[in-house]
């Protein structure tokens, strides 16, 4: 995280942020009976690595009780998810639920990559640190979509000590109140049939 101040007002802040995640999954299914004990198993490697850069500058203004502070800046997002699944059909020897221990095995190789550029801002603005109003906007687009998904927020706080300082009960007492709306990518990807299919969220 680097931060630069240009003049009393005016900065500009980077950000960079990284991501590795990796997990393992096994299942198994016995679909025989106790005088035909036959199974599938399902093996699942899945790794996710992704990298966020983000720019952006502030701007904080006062005036007597009044304070202003606004935001505007770009993120990039880059990300890519490998799935690595091994299918093991038809047990050898019932209850040993194990890849080498079927008859038939087939390989599942997956990578799904996704990149993003997003623009966003936010405006504040305080009154004698009693009242506060803030409004922001997103807007990004992605590699996976070709919708523009829009964010925009507004919000209202209001700082019940400032408004009764003689009032000791109310001393840490603060209201908020914020209405949003986000639109949500969802891509989904289904893995390749087998006997236990489910879907993934790529986000």
């Amino acid at each position: 995280n680097l931060k630069c101040k240009l003049i009393n007002n005016l900065s500009l802040d980077c950000q960079l942020s990284g991501d590795y995640l990796s997990s393992e999954a096994k299942t198994a299914l016995n679909r025989g009976s106790v005088y035909d004990p036959l199974g599938d198993v399902m093996n699942r490697d899945e790794k996710f690595k992704s990298l966020l850069s983000k720019f952006y500058a502030r701007f904080t203004k006062s005036w007597g009780k009044f304070e202003a502070d606004a935001i505007l800046g770009h993120e990039y997002t880059t990300s890519k998810r490998t799935i690595k699944r091994l299918d093991g059909y038809e047990i050898i020897n019932p209850g040993y639920y194990h890849i080498g221990n079927t008859n038939q095995v087939t390989r599942f190789y997956q990578q799904f990559k996704r990149h993003s550029n997003a623009l966003f801002g936010k405006v504040s603005l305080d009154y004698d640190r009693m009242l506060q109003l803030e409004a922001g906007m997103r807007e990004e687009w992605s590699s996976v979509s070709d919708a523009t998904l829009a964010s925009p927020s507004v919000g209202l706080a209001v700082n019940i000590h400032q408004m009764f300082r003689n009032i000791d009960p109310l001393s840490r007492l603060k209201v908020y109140a914020n209405a949003s709306r986000a639109d949500k990518e969802t891509p989904l990807y289904l893995d390749p049939g087998y006997f236990n299919s489910a879907i993934y969220n790529l986000n």
